[in-house]
């Protein structure tokens, strides 16, 4: 019998067992697939990412530095619907240092990094290639069935993604067509280098939104092209998300030129995306659910790994208290579900607030005109790049104010001038 059971070897579920083995807990972690493996994934690491890497495992992101697995990534341009730009720069990771704070690294690459990790701590076991088919309750715990062989636990931490239903027999997990979306990712080389080096890319597309359309530089001039698309309108509009992605790269006129000699490496891949514009029940009776298959995906940047690492840390403090008081009861895990919604709100504010106006014709019109006339008139905003940063950002897009001094008071003496980059 095995105590606590993580299933699922990302962010989530690696940075759970390591923070249950700093506290001396023993934790088996388990995933279908041997590593390296390949996961769809934008490919970014920030902010709390890069803190919580620093915090678990001093020196991992230094490694990683001097071997040239990281590059850095200085901000971002998005480009509206009439295809004028708009440049983000990011700030600093720490207030009054010149750290970096963002960096892009294939998730095959940090998945692959971080499993090392937790293969070299005494504390975790590693089990690869368990491709769980089913949870069933027994007394005392969960059975965790494989096509031949099953794991009994007293805590299982489920760290299986957005597309597993592996819960069902425990749990009723509600996927909405409105909060759940599809991502496709592909690699290319060859590539004409973007105007901006060290930048990632949004493409706002009509037909894509409330989505769009992300592209990523990683290393040895490979890049990351992602595409994402919320579920219903998918099915509403009757959306191929690879033959847009192939159309875009093939005829949009920022990327036809860039794209004409590209070539595609390996297989476009793709899969659901729990959103974290709703919440859900993600506790009970021995288990606790994190990560991507809580639902904490941004959808307007695409990302979960910020949220799925702070969620595995808040799952191995509970995990900690459920040993310590030998409780696995959803009593000893009531303020799981509160602790992690508090802790990720402010990357899914935004996204709360935006995604439902978008799902309407006449916010869509007005937010495309609003976009095309910012980025025509405003080569570089830092004020919306500070409201990237300031948590109380939804607020201020419900106020009047922040949309006059948007439109009549960003001062930018460069827009005219071309950028010096």
């Amino acid at each position: 019998m095995k105590t606590i059971a993580i299933i699922g070897a990302g962010p989530a579920g690696i940075i759970c067992s390591l923070y249950l083995a700093k506290r001396g807990i023993q934790s088996t972690l388990i995933d279908k697939s041997f590593f390296p493996r390949h996961k769809p994934c934008g490919d970014n690491i920030a902010g709390n990412v890069l803190r919580i890497l620093n915090e678990i495992a001093p020196g991992f992101l230094d490694r990683l530095l001097k071997e040239k697995k990281i590059p850095e990534v200085k901000g971002f341009v998005a480009f509206a619907a009439n295809n004028h730009k708009m440049k983000i720069d990011f700030l600093p990771l720490e207030v009054g240092t010149d750290i970096p704070s963002c960096y892009t690294v294939s998730r095959k690459d940090l998945d692959n990094e971080m499993i090392k990790l937790a293969k070299s701590n005494p504390l975790i076991e590693v089990i690869e290639g368990y491709k769980v088919s089913s949870l069933e309750r027994k007394k005392g715990g969960l059975l965790i069935k494989s096509h031949n062989q099953s794991i009994f636990c007293r805590l299982a931490i489920i760290c299986n993604g957005s597309n597993g239903n592996i819960v069902k027999n425990i749990h009723t997990l509600v996927k909405e067509d409105a909060h759940f979306a599809v991502g496709i990712r592909a690699y290319y080389k060859n590539v004409k280098p973007f105007k901006f080096d060290q930048y990632s890319e949004l493409y706002i597309i009509k037909k894509l939104l409330p989505g769009g359309l992300y592209i990523t530089p990683l290393t040895n001039g490979m890049v990351n092209v992602t595409v994402v698309v919320r579920k219903d309108v998918i099915k509403k509009n009757n959306l191929n998300l690879k033959q847009i992605l192939l159309e875009e790269l093939g005829e949009h006129p920022l990327l036809k030129d860039r794209f004409a000699a590209a070539e595609l490496v390996g297989k476009i891949e793709g899969g659901g995306l729990l959103l974290g514009t709703q919440k859900r029940r993600i506790s009970g009776d021995n288990f606790m659910l994190a990560g991507d298959a809580a639902g904490l995906i941004d959808l307007l940047s695409a990302n979960g790994i910020p949220q799925a690492m702070l969620n595995g840390r808040i799952a191995a403090e509970f995990a900690a208290k459920c040993v310590q008081e030998n409780d696995f009861s959803s009593h000893a895990l009531a303020d799981y579900d509160s602790r992690v919604y508090d802790r990720v709100k402010n990357y899914l504010k935004m996204s709360k607030l935006v995604s439902p106006l978008l799902s309407y014709k006449i916010v869509i019109y007005i937010f495309l005109k609003a976009m095309n006339f910012i980025a025509k008139k405003y080569d570089k905003s830092d004020q919306i790049r500070d409201l990237l940063y300031d948590q109380k950002a939804s607020e201020k897009l419900l106020k009047p104010s922040f949309y006059y001094k948007l439109f009549f008071g960003i001062k930018n003496p460069d827009a005219s001038s071309k950028d010096p980059r």
